[in-house]
């Protein structure tokens, strides 16, 4: 068929490029192949492409050669036509172009409740495959991809004016505890972004593993994993509404003045009641997190600490249990709870600055060797924030639940500690010569800080003192899960 384009003397010279071996395939895609083609008269490389355009009986050819430029279908496009015929790459596409015919569902149950985002009218234009959906299916089992966060905002359209969207961030964790960033963003109506940074996964976004809009929407099987959260998730939550940028505008500002007139007012503190907020540290693969609980007369667990910040920022409703709930516009907090309140405003705060700054500079969040930070049930203790917490609670008794040894909750002081290690040495002879000395010992896990380091005992959660750290020097950092194993030769003895 493309053969009809071209003049006999034009094909005789591409077949004898092409049976020289003058053509290399460097790109091929389902509507795209790109070559270069080495010609000798004049002696040149030229660069073609063929674009195939649905509906279309023949493709389109680019070749960057003068010929192409005065008009002409040259002999470079029709060799590269030779090769692609002799290794049936038109074939291998015809097949891609009836296998895409092919309607893969991802939601095949109907959604009868309401929805703002109705997840499965939105995704009606992206593409899955069924390999993507048995692998998303698989990840989701697993539990290696999470939904960690949906934010709900607007941006500005030339045409349509402020368009409400929502942003859906997840996890996804490999087997090797390597954590990756994932999302999509859609409106009312399609999917509007995707991203994936799972290194050597097959998707095709462009800049970075991002889709902007510009290339087919194929949805790779983490994506795809993220989407059937999303969709479980909006069974038992609503996100966004019809209510324009300047409604929620308005509303935010009466919500505020509401909040302050109503909490000035002795009445409402007396009928809502203080809201406490105890603090509670979990040990768990001998690393420390921290999570809180909330309430009145009876404390819930804060199922996720981003949602509580940006619930109180917007002074909306918490929702505790099925009967208990916090009016936080109105909600009057304990003095205790307040310090908690400042903690929990000011780690979500530089944990959000963090993400943003690492989305600006990589055009991506947490890359391959950056860890993903939870921040939904809990806060993890490490570095500087370790030792913030420590100083602000220091003297104090906190509820610990021990999860590596299977605790109940109880309580443990925060104090300075002096550690004690345990060391013994094991003399290796030879015919009664000694031949080295083997030293083994053992002492509590050290959880690190930026200035000091910590460690669990029987009722208290201690920072290591100067002294004891001076003391230990030498062998601290030997130590690897709290066991010490050297062996040293008589050379060194």
């Amino acid at each position: 068929m493309w053969r009809k384009i071209f003049k006999n003397t034009t094909l005789q010279k591409a077949e004898k490029l092409w049976k020289n071996g003058n053509v290399n395939i460097d790109v091929v895609e389902d509507d795209y192949i790109a070559a270069t083609v080495e010609d000798d008269r004049p002696v040149c490389v030229c660069n073609v492409e063929i674009e195939y355009f649905e509906g279309e009986e023949l493709p389109g050819m680019w070749c960057d050669c003068e010929a192409a430029f005065d008009g002409d279908d040259c002999e470079h496009m029709a060799a590269v036509m030779y090769e692609i015929e002799a290794k049936k790459l038109h074939k291998a596409r015809q097949k891609k172009v009836a296998a895409k015919k092919k309607t893969v569902v991802l939601f095949e149950e109907k959604d009868d409740q309401y929805q703002y985002y109705n997840l499965q009218t939105i995704v009606q234009d992206v593409q899955f495959s069924d390999t993507a959906i048995k692998e998303a299916k698989k990840n989701v089992e697993s539990g290696q991809i999470a939904l960690e966060d949906i934010q709900v905002g607007y941006y500005h359209d030339f045409y349509k004016g402020d368009v409400q969207r929502a942003h859906i961030m997840g996890k996804y964790q490999d087997k090797k505890g390597n954590a990756y960033h994932v999302a999509f963003q859609m409106d009312k109506e399609s999917i509007l972004e995707m991203s994936c940074m799972v290194p050597r996964c097959n998707c095709r976004y462009m800049a970075g593993n991002y889709y902007w809009g510009v290339q087919e929407k194929k949805a790779c099987s983490h994506v795809t994993a993220l989407m059937l959260l999303v969709h479980d998730y909006l069974k038992t939550h609503t996100i966004g509404d019809a209510t324009d940028y300047s409604g929620i505008m308005m509303l935010e500002s009466f919500r505020n003045l509401y909040a302050r007139k109503a909490a000035c007012e002795p009445q409402n503190q007396d009928i809502v009641g203080k809201v406490d907020i105890q603090p509670r540290l979990i040990l768990e693969n001998d690393e420390l997190h921290l999570s809180f609980k909330i309430g009145r007369t009876k404390l819930y667990v804060m199922k996720n600490i981003k949602d509580f910040y940006f619930k109180n920022k917007k002074k909306e409703i918490l929702q505790l249990g099925k009967n208990e709930s916090i009016d936080l516009a109105t909600a009057i907090f304990t003095e205790n709870a307040k310090r908690y309140l400042e903690y929990i405003n000011r780690e979500v705060k530089q944990e959000l600055q963090h993400k943003s700054r690492l989305e600006q500079k990589n055009s991506s969040w947490y890359a391959t060797e950056v860890k993903a930070e939870t921040m939904s049930s809990y806060i993890d203790l490490y570095g500087t924030r370790l030792d913030d917490f420590f100083e602000l609670e220091y003297g104090k008794s906190l509820a610990f639940i021990n999860k590596d040894t299977g605790e109940k909750e109880k309580e443990i002081l925060l104090k300075d500690g002096v550690v004690k290690a345990e060391i013994e040495l094991f003399p290796q002879t030879s015919k009664t010569v000694l031949e080295s000395i083997s030293i083994e010992g053992t002492m509590p896990v050290m959880i690190n800080g930026s200035k000091h380091q910590y460690y669990v005992e029987e009722d208290a959660f201690c920072r290591l003192s100067d002294e004891s750290r001076k003391q230990l020097e030498p062998i601290l950092n030997l130590f690897e899960d709290g066991e010490l194993d050297i062996l040293i030769l008589k050379n060194n003895v």
